[in-house]
């Protein structure tokens, strides 16, 4: 989508209080999305940006979406010295 021309909705946070989280409000709230998505007529793109638990959390979107790639970051060392240009 960030390559075409054509809109699409993007899921920045998809939060669950800790104290729901043993139920199935995180799979509702990505089935409003989809819902919403097809509503509009418009493609939805879930981002998984969250260091703890990303397995199991791609699963879940892996369960309701299509994984279309991934994402990598390179995040420098604590204290390691900037490279001038």
């Amino acid at each position: 989508p960030w390559n075409s021309s054509s809109p699409y909705l993007r899921v920045f946070f998809h939060f669950v209080h800790p104290d729901f989280r043993r139920s199935r409000h995180a799979v509702h709230l990505v089935e409003f999305a989809k819902w919403f998505g097809d509503t509009a007529g418009m493609k939805v793109v879930f981002e998984l940006m969250h260091p703890e638990r990303t397995e199991a959390k791609g699963r879940l979107y892996e369960r309701q979406a299509s994984r279309i790639g991934g994402l990598y970051v390179h995040a420098p060392h604590a204290g390691r010295p900037k490279v001038a240009a």
